[in-house]
């Protein structure tokens, strides 16, 4: 069961506007269509050929060659085709399941399965028109296979003008509330709160309990035996559970199961709500406990979503308790158990936004003030954009590494960034290195260093800046006052883009050009230093290397190229 999450008209970019949208909802990449297809050409033009040698221009119609289909498609607007959904396949390392209106249905797969993520991308083609982004319903298909289940969604169908809540925990709330008013209206009476679940309160705890203590043992039935006499009268009151025969036949016993897991998910996430809510003891499983980041993880999203839907400030409150834990588990040097963690709190965030947009942006804003990591690289955190926005509140980070080996920064990621350079004010090493974000990355930050007061090391290296990025950047370093280390290496930067304002800026100490690129703005500034010369800077590394040689050349090398280099250690 699924329904279309995007719907960009029929275009050109319509297939790369759905990886878009599938990236973010399955990985959490955040990527434009226009990066998208930029990497996916570059991936095209590095791998032309299958496994097998099989040239991918055999599968390609309606162009002379194989260059020609890869400039073509270089251009905004230019149809997306199969080769370039296997393109995505094999970049992402993820299967792409494409679905068709005709009725076919498909899978993509990499060439190489043992590097394949989990979970697919998917994707609709409509006939003759275009591809759209398809997102699986919540999981009814199975709930739905109880009559008593079934009418109940009717209902609810019906009462929410056939569009359900986007909350799964808001979902199965509002099912609970009409079992409650059909229980009142069977037995003939009613009570005068509205609110149902607050009347059946301690009723559904017991269930809750129960549904608990069995999902521990990994069991997904309760044994009447062992259901004490209160218990018993909860299992039995709103038929949210079957009664089955279980056992031996020489010990024979009864067993009550859940109409659904999904609903002892939520009975079990509903009772540890209450218990945060209340701040009582957490001796049954603690807010921590890596289950629910595996089989418990449903458990955990419901018990965020009841702890939100009753108290905001206990949402908060139990914010804060995990990332005092993730404080402790850094402290020990358990940074595998940190990025778990940390996932914990952002699926915690995560679920509270879906119940209100603005509370996502205060529990980030929790989350970073109270996040006491003093270094973290892109392999520690689960949900970039997320980690990104709680910069903005965090005052201990000091040391922040994000290169490409695991996220591809995309625009909002830029945005993020530069948001949080304007504020934080103790970061001082940053690394966005490898991540070719370009001359509109460049600009992004150019802003941000003009405002930032911190940061001291910034490394930008293989990032395709070029000479309009470089101008950006260079507006900013003529009015920074604290950068003293700057790798701006393997960028195709001539110096002559900095110059005006390496001019005037009194705080850089050390830059990191790669030397040929100061060479080649000298021996234009200066037509007389030889070829010679410029060779044997070129063949050097540092300019260290290079004093005993700059001592016997010849005195045409003007003053300039003396101060650049005594003034910055230029490699």
């Amino acid at each position: 069961m699924y329904w279309i999450s995007n719907i960009c008209g029929a275009s050109g970019n319509c297939i790369f506007f759905a990886l878009s949208q599938q990236l973010q909802s399955v990985r959490e990449i955040n990527i434009s269509h226009k990066e998208i297809r930029r990497d996916l050409v570059q991936f095209l033009e590095n791998f032309p050929k299958l496994p097998d040698e099989t040239e991918l221009f055999n599968f390609v119609h309606g162009y002379p060659s194989w260059s020609d289909y890869l400039r073509s498609m270089e251009k905004d607007g230019t149809l997306g085709d199969h080769v370039i959904l296997y393109a995505a396949a094999n970049f992402y390392k993820t299967c792409i399941r494409v679905i068709s209106s005709l009725g076919y249905d498909f899978m993509i797969t990499p060439n190489y399965p043992s590097v394949i993520k989990p979970y697919p991308l998917v994707a609709g083609h409509i006939h003759e028109e275009h591809f759209v982004s398809l997102r699986l319903k919540q999981d009814l298909s199975q709930l739905i296979s109880n009559p008593l289940n079934t009418a109940l969604l009717c209902i609810l169908c019906e009462d929410f003008k056939e569009a359900f809540p986007e909350s799964r925990t808001h979902l199965y709330i509002e099912i609970v509330r009409c079992v409650l008013r059909r229980y009142e209206e069977k037995n003939g009476f009613s009570s005068d709160n509205e609110d149902k679940i607050e009347v059946y309160e301690d009723v559904l705890r017991s269930l809750g309990r129960i549904a608990l203590q069995s999902l521990l043992k990994g069991e997904l039935y309760v044994e009447q035996s062992k259901v004490n006499g209160n218990d018993l009268k909860a299992l039995e009151k709103f038929g949210f559970l079957s009664v089955q025969s279980g056992g031996s036949k020489r010990k024979p016993c009864f067993r009550y199961r859940f109409l659904h897991k999904s609903f002892q998910d939520f009975f079990a996430g509903f009772h540890l709500a209450l218990k945060n809510i209340r701040e009582e003891d957490e001796s049954e499983i603690t807010n921590t406990d890596q289950r629910f980041q595996a089989e418990l993880r449903e458990v955990f999203l419901h018990m965020c979503g009841v702890v939100v839907d009753q108290c905001e400030e206990s949402a908060k409150c139990l914010l804060r308790k995990i990332t005092d834990h993730v404080n402790t588990l850094s402290g020990n040097f358990k940074f595998g158990e940190v990025k778990r963690t940390i996932e914990l709190a952002f699926s915690l965030i995560g679920e509270c936004g879906k119940s209100k947009e603005s509370l996502r942006s205060q529990l980030l804003h929790v989350f970073g003030a109270h996040l006491h990591l003093k270094a973290c690289t892109s392999e520690m955190i689960p949900r970039l954009d997320f980690f990104l926005e709680s910069l903005s509140s965090n005052t201990i980070l000091t040391n922040l590494k994000l290169s490409s080996s695991t996220y591809r920064l995309s625009k909002e990621h830029f945005v993020l960034i530069s948001r949080a350079l304007s504020v934080n004010t103790t970061l001082t090493q940053l690394d966005l290195s490898s991540n070719n974000f370009g001359a509109c990355g460049a600009a992004s930050l150019s802003l941000a260093l003009s405002l930032n007061t911190s940061l001291t090391q910034l490394v930008l290296s293989s990032n395709d800046i070029g000479a309009a990025g470089a101008a950006s950047l260079s507006q900013a370093l003529s009015i920074n006052a604290t950068l003293t280390q700057w790798n701006l290496s393997s960028n195709n930067i001539a110096a002559a883009s900095l110059s005006q304002a390496l001019s005037v800026n009194t705080a850089l100490t050390k830059l990191n050009l790669r030397l040929l690129s100061i060479l080649t703005y000298l021996g234009i500034r200066m037509s007389y230093v030889s070829i010679d010369v410029m060779g044997a800077f070129g063949y050097e590394e540092n300019c260290r290397k290079n004093r005993d040689m700059l001592s016997q050349m010849s005195n045409k090398l003007s003053a300039l190229l003396w101060e650049t280099i005594e003034r910055f250690n230029v490699i």
